[in-house]
């Protein structure tokens, strides 16, 4: 995929601070996020394009990913041994300015939660793989101490080692084993995120996609179309043959409730909805049209105002 021209234009008039042999070794992805991380002149931005369910898509949508992933690891705004929640606002709010002071996407409730969403889910997941990597449960705090990642600020890791060495440290992580363990049919995405699949898929056919197409797709091995494991051969088979079946049901403006994905692997109870990446909730798909909830909220605002007025 190629880089918008203003994009390329400022890329051309910027000189990254590493040596021209690193450049020529990485893939123009990396390039770019190198260019954010050196710093972007005041008023240059990369644009960054939403989807259908005002989700970043395309090539931009990966960079800000990436770039998420490093405010997740900074220790500064992101400190690792806190609780997500705990983490003060303030914090928060200035994860998202650096983010707007280097991307530019329509500002809305819908995409600074989503921006926080992913920052958060690539901060557990940072936390995880430093425990994974660095921590042994049989070693003292001093030698943890003596053993922390140059990644990771040594006062938080500490505190962290201090928690993990806890009895409610030893339970949390005891139930997060359980969880994990519970977690079958990954899927195939790699870095590339559902809502970037599916605009790819759908502006290449120009159909709408259901749940148990998007299931599929992803949930099979790009090199012999495979399922991932025998959970979701059997679930991708149920889903094929309902599609058979009662081909009305293969609809994508079939109400998730009723959908055939819901009726192979059960309804959205846990907040998010099922195969549209991050953020989405069952309530955003309280009606046919993805967004009228908030059109339907914005016009009663609107009409409250007045009424005032």
């Amino acid at each position: 995929m190629k880089l918008l021209i203003n994009q390329r234009r400022q890329l051309n008039h910027l000189k990254l601070k590493m040596p021209l042999r690193v450049l020529q070794r990485k893939r123009e992805h990396e390039v770019i996020l190198a260019w954010l991380k050196c710093g972007i002149p005041p008023g240059n931005h990369i644009v960054v394009r939403l989807g259908k369910k005002k989700q970043p898509v395309g090539q931009a949508a990966g960079i800000l990913g990436d770039f998420l992933g490093t405010i997740a690891r900074n220790p500064e705004m992101a400190p690792i041994n806190l609780r997500w929640k705990d983490i003060p606002d303030a914090l928060k709010e200035m994860m998202l300015e650096v983010v707007e002071a280097k991307f530019s996407y329509p500002c809305s409730p819908t995409m600074t939660k989503w921006v926080l969403r992913s920052i958060n889910s690539k901060w557990r997941n940072w936390k995880s793989n430093s425990r994974a990597v660095h921590y042994d449960s049989s070693k003292s705090l001093s030698y943890h101490l003596s053993h922390v990642s140059e990644r990771v600020d040594k006062n938080q890791w500490s505190a962290l080692v201090s928690f993990w060495n806890s009895e409610e440290g030893q339970k949390t992580c005891k139930m997060n084993q359980i969880n994990r363990s519970k977690q079958k049919m990954p899927h195939t995405l790699g870095k590339k995120s559902y809502a970037s699949v599916i605009d790819e898929i759908e502006t290449k056919t120009g159909q709408p996609m259901s749940r148990d197409e998007i299931f599929i797709i992803t949930h099979e091995r790009k090199k012999d179309k495979m399922p991932v494991d025998e959970e979701a051969a059997r679930a991708i088979a149920t889903m094929k043959d309902i599609r058979e079946t009662y081909p009305e049901l293969a609809a994508a403006d079939v109400p998730i409730q009723e959908d055939i994905f819901s009726k192979v692997l059960g309804p959205e109870n846990s907040g998010y909805v099922r195969c549209f990446g991050i953020d989405p909730s069952p309530t955003d798909f309280a009606t046919q049209c993805w967004g009228s909830v908030e059109i339907e909220k914005e016009k009663e605002k609107r009409s409250t105002n007045s009424s005032i007025n």
